[in-house]
């Protein structure tokens, strides 16, 4: 193949162009562009990758493609008919010239201009795989900003079940006799009844403001208030409680 890099060697010297200009225009490094213009083509690489650079180079240089890789075919095939099993690989001559370019050959093997088809279709399948989760993400967020915090919080307040008012302990030392007495601070209305049968009532009615009334505590009495706010309630001279809360309350008071 002397003949064949004497040739591309001449082209070039022709357009009066380095080595250098050449690897910066075709992006082929020195070396691989030296080896082509000794015609020694018998570096570490696939056949294929040589008849792309050489095409690159021949195209580069105005000469006629077809006639070069022609010329390449029929020194491969004159070689001894061992080293043509080695090197030759048949190739049509009007295989169409690969337009991509390559760099050395440590670089021709990750930029092969023919890319495996099941490597294509495993990237095409992650790419769907990835866009697939993206959608996904942003549906299931959408429908959570859909709806207001004001709503999910009313919602969650409306399945709570509402606490219910827990009678105040009252453990007082009793008097004997005890009594109970409840004051009024302002118009209420009140029930009290037996602790063991709330059926068993033993006064309703409204309390005025500054009226009181008083029971016995011969048991523990249960009282109910409309506005817990407007009452004090005491056990002998004891305070046991004193507007301390607002609503309507359930109090249980004991003798002692």
């Amino acid at each position: 193949m002397k003949n064949l890099g004497a040739k591309l060697k001449s082209a070039r010297e022709a357009m009066q162009l380095s080595l250098r200009d050449v690897a910066d225009a075709t992006r082929l490094r020195i070396p691989v562009i030296e080896k082509m213009e000794d015609g020694s083509f018998d570096y570490d690489l696939q056949d294929i990758y040589k008849r792309g650079f050489l095409r690159i180079y021949a195209a580069f240089l105005k000469l006629n493609v077809d006639d070069v890789m022609r010329e390449y075919n029929t020194a491969l095939a004159m070689r001894p008919a061992e080293d043509a099993r080695k090197r030759f690989v048949p190739a049509a001559d009007d295989e169409p010239a690969q337009a991509t370019k390559f760099d050395d050959p440590e670089d021709a093997s990750e930029e092969a201009p023919d890319m495996s088809g099941k490597y294509i279709k495993l990237g095409g399948a992650l790419v769907l795989a990835v866009l697939a989760i993206i959608v996904v993400v942003m549906i299931a967020s959408s429908l959570t900003k859909s709806q207001p915090q004001g709503d999910l919080q009313t919602a969650a307040a409306q399945q709570q079940p509402a606490p219910q008012a827990a009678a105040p302990k009252i453990s007082e030392v009793a008097v004997s006799p005890a009594k109970m007495k409840i004051s009024a601070y302002g118009e209420t209305y009140i029930t009290v009844s037996k602790a063991a049968n709330h059926g068993d009532v033993l006064f309703t009615g409204t309390l005025k403001e500054g009226a009181s009334r008083e029971f016995n505590l011969d048991e523990p009495l249960f009282v109910r208030v409309t506005d817990a706010s407007k009452i004090k309630i005491t056990r002998g001279d004891s305070v046991i409680y004193d507007k301390s809360r607002k609503g309507i309350l359930g109090f249980n008071v004991t003798p002692r």
